[in-house]
C-alpha cells in the first residue's frame, strides 16, 4: 500500500507516481491529510483503490482551472472511498470534479464510489459520467456552487456535453449505459447570491438506473432534467426539495422520450412531479 501525505503545496506528482507504479498490478493508495492536486491521470487503469481516512480527515484541494481533478476515462475496477474533493469556497474552478468516460475498447465499468464528497465549483459538473454501465455509488454527496447554469451530476450515454480528457480519447459513440445503482447519495445544486440557476441531476439516454434514498435539491425550474431517451428509472425513498425556498416548476422535466419511470415512497414538493414539453410513458408515483 502506498501512503500519500499532503505536503502543503502540490501533491500531484507524488500521487501520480504512486498510481503509475501500480498501473500493471493494481493496488491501494491511502490519502492522509490535505492533498493539493491539479489533475490526476487515472485513465485506462484497473484494480486501483484510492482511499482516505474519512470525509472529515482526508481532503483533496483543487489547484487550478483544470479539465478535471480525477480523470477515470477508460478505467475499470476502480474504487474511490472515504475522502472529500473540493471546498465550497474554493477559488479554482475545474470543469469537472470527477470525469468518468468510456474509451474505444468499451472496457470501462464496475466502478465503486463509496463515502466520498465532491464539493466546490465546477463549470460543467461535479460528477460527469459518460457511457459507463454496471457501477455503484454509495453514501456519497455531490455539491456544485458554481453560478453559471450547469449541473451537479450528469449521466449520459454518449457524452452529451462533448467533454474531453486531458490524457485519453473519448470517442463519439453510443455506449450501453445503465445498471447504475445509487444508494444513500445526495446531489445538491447550490447558487451563491446573485448567481444563475443550477440543476442537480441530468440523465441523458440512460436505462436501468436505480436510486435508493438520498436527496436531490436545487434552485432551478426542475430538479431532474431528462434528455433524449430514458427508460427504466427507479427512485425509491429519495427526497426532492428546493434549496432557495422557491419550489421548482416540477420535479422532473422531460425534454425527450421517457418511459417506465417510477417513484416509490419519495418525498416531493407540492408541484407537478412529471412535467416538460414531452410526454411520459408509464410514469408512476406511489
Amino acid at each position: 500500500m502506498n501512503i500519500i501525505t499532503g505536503n502543503g503545496t502540490d501533491d500531484t506528482a507524488n500521487l501520480q507516481q504512486a498510481i503509475d507504479d501500480i498501473t500493471t498490478t493494481g493496488g491501494r493508495i491511502l490519502l492522509e491529510g490535505v492533498i493539493h492536486l491539479s489533475e490526476i491521470d487515472l485513465t485506462n487503469r484497473h484494480s486501483i483503490t484510492i482511499e482516505g481516512d474519512g470525509v472529515g480527515a482526508s481532503e483533496i484541494v483543487p489547484l487550478g482551472n483544470t479539465n478535471s481533478v480525477l480523470d477515470l476515462t477508460g478505467s475499470y475496477y476502480i474504487n474511490l472511498k472515504n475522502f472529500k474533493l473540493g471546498q465550497h469556497d474554493q477559488t479554482a474552478v475545474p470543469k469537472m470534479g470527477i470525469l468518468v468516460a468510456q474509451n474505444a475498447l468499451h472496457q470501462s465499468n464496475r466502478l465503486l464510489f463509496d463515502n466520498i464528497q465532491v464539493d466546490g465549483k465546477y463549470s460543467v459538473a461535479a460528477l460527469y459520467y459518460s457511457g459507463i454501465s454496471s457501477s455503484t455509488i454509495r453514501d456519497c454527496a455531490f455539491w456544485n456552487y458554481h453560478n453559471n447554469y450547469n449541473y451537479t451530476a450528469t449521466f449520459t450515454k454518449n457524452n452529451l456535453s462533448a467533454m474531453v480528457s486531458s490524457f485519453a480519447t473519448i470517442p463519439n459513440d453510443n455506449f450501453p449505459s445503465g445498471d447504475i445503482n445509487i444508494f444513500g447519495t445526495e446531489f445538491h445544486a447550490m447558487v451563491p447570491a446573485g448567481g444563475a440557476i443550477n440543476y442537480p441531476l441530468r440523465l441523458h439516454d440512460m436505462t436501468g438506473m436505480k436510486f435508493f434514498g438520498g436527496n436531490v435539491s436545487g434552485s432551478g425550474s426542475e430538479l431532474v432534467t431528462l434528455n433524449s431517451t430514458n427508460n427504466l428509472l427507479l427512485f425509491h425513498g429519495t427526497a426532492f426539495y428546493s434549496e432557495n425556498g422557491t419550489p421548482p416548476g416540477a420535479v422532473f422535466s422531460n425534454l425527450g422520450i421517457c418511459s417506465n419511470i417510477e417513484l416509490r415512497k419519495c418525498a416531493v414538493p407540492a408541484v407537478p412531479v412529471f412535467s416538460g414539453p414531452n410526454a411520459y410513458s408509464n410514469a408512476t408515483q406511489a
